[in-house]
């Protein structure tokens, strides 16, 4: 009888605790959950390792990723965030979890481990200074995203005065005494100013450091961490969005600079810069725009066989991104994965809302080297290629839409087609079989569910 009364009484008072904590912090969730599926061909060798001919470069997948984002709020002072993201879980994947594969658990049974953890943090703001601190692990987007739009290990302070916001971060890529065996830290500051009623510009700058065998976590470039001890780089870059009426303009610079110790006493250092300007104008119904991009850099010093004359974004999470500058609907040359952040790249494009639930765009751009690819490859100017794309989204209830996206890219033969034995121009300082270069094409649809 005591044993009962014991557990009803605690029972009654978890009850009691978890009403006065709702009713001290509000709990907010909000997420999506996709499902997608994928159609494309691919540029590659037109023969195997055993000499037959590859006829279908013909590629489909299917994926299914979950994200959810819980927000604890106990009041304008404090705060917490949770984000979590299953999958992508691609259908049919029979790998397993256990090599931190998150696609695994479509197959048969789909009962695998796949679950990310993408932000958690503590949101607070610091009592009697104007200063609000921020950290866990988030997201973080310098500018534009060109530099840097990614979630990472992180310290933020913000403060607002007046039409400026000020902060400060730091950024934790690897810790000396784990796993990595190096210490990489970004350093970064950042202000942003209200331009009156007419739009913002901001200014940051960010430094990186490591130590050790870890540079494979700050840099692109595939160095040997036995024979590079240490690593030094900086990003600075300036910002301007502005609208005036109908009319809209964003502007971006970047730069990037880095040096590399070496242990036998040979050091060298590279550097990239970055520039990007959108127009556009609203013009009821239709939204029409021009936009560019100049990406490039300066490295004499062959490594591997190959130059790296190319802007360094900060290494991203994912290393399968590679050297790719985040540029809107760039679909084809990011699915083939190549280095294009040497490039120039022109935009025309118009958007369209003919109906409440209906939006359309279409967008053709084209693609050039700045700098030369590779020791022997294309040099500067040659034509990659051009692309067309067009995406359709269609609101099929208010939280439910169906998104298309197509894209279509007429590659250039001389600088795609390289002979058996020879490098590939994209793809600097690789040895390959005769290229397929075919004109590259991606078709994409997703049903989205946003709650």
């Amino acid at each position: 009888m005591r044993k009962k009364s014991l557990a009803l009484f605690i029972a009654f008072m978890e009850v009691i605790l978890i009403s006065v904590f709702s009713m001290a912090t509000e709990t907010r969730f909000g997420g999506e959950i996709r499902v997608r599926g994928e159609l494309f061909n691919e540029i590659g060798q037109d023969k195997d390792n055993s000499g037959q001919e590859i006829n279908d470069r013909t590629a489909s997948l299917w994926d299914t990723r979950m994200r959810l984002q819980v927000d604890f709020v106990a009041s304008d002072d404090v705060k917490g965030a949770y984000e979590l993201e299953i999958g992508d879980i691609t259908w049919g994947d029979t790998t397993d979890a256990e090599a931190e594969n998150h696609r695994a658990g479509g197959r048969l049974g789909t009962d695998e481990v796949n679950v990310e953890t993408r932000q958690l943090y503590i949101d607070a703001n610091i009592p009697a200074i104007p200063v609000n601190a921020k950290l866990g692990l988030m997201q973080l987007t310098l500018g534009h995203g060109f530099v840097f739009d990614e979630t990472a290990a992180a310290v933020l302070l913000s403060a607002n005065a007046g039409p400026l916001k000020t902060g400060a971060f730091t950024l934790k890529a690897a810790e000396d005494g784990l796993r990595d065996a190096a210490d990489v830290d970004y350093y970064g500051l950042f202000v942003d100013a209200n331009l009156w009623d007419i739009g913002s510009a901001g200014v940051f700058g960010v430094y990186a450091q490591t130590r050790g065998s870890g540079l494979e976590q700050v840099s692109y470039d595939s160095f040997d961490a036995t024979v590079y001890d240490k690593y030094a780089a900086h990003w600075i870059g300036m910002t301007t969005d502005i609208v005036l009426d109908q009319f809209i303009v964003a502007l971006e610079a970047d730069h990037y600079s880095a040096s590399y110790d070496r242990d036998t006493g040979k050091d060298f250092d590279s550097s990239g810069w970055l520039a990007y300007v959108d127009v556009g104008a609203s013009l009821q119904p239709v939204k029409l725009g021009i936009a560019g991009l100049y990406a490039t850099g300066n490295n004499n010093n062959v490594i591997g066989g190959e130059k790296s004359e190319a802007f360094r974004p900060i290494l991203p999470t994912d290393p399968e991104d590679a050297c790719v500058v985040n540029w809107d609907n760039m679909y084809l040359l990011d699915i083939t994965g190549n280095v294009v952040s040497n490039l120039v790249s022109g935009k025309l494009y118009a958007e369209t809302i003919p109906a409440a639930a209906l939006k359309i765009g279409v967008s053709t751009q084209g693609y050039w080297l700045e700098e030369e690819a590779s020791a022997t490859g294309a040099g500067s100017g040659d034509f990659i290629g051009t692309e067309v794309d067009m995406d359709v989204a269609y609101n099929v209830y208010d939280q439910l839409t169906y998104e298309i996206e197509a894209a279509y890219m007429f590659a250039d033969s001389e600088v795609w087609g390289v002979e058996a034995g020879s490098q590939n121009s994209i793809s600097a300082g690789t040895a390959v079989e005769d290229i397929n270069v075919e004109d590259l094409w991606f078709l994409s649809h997703k049903l989205i569910y946003r709650f």
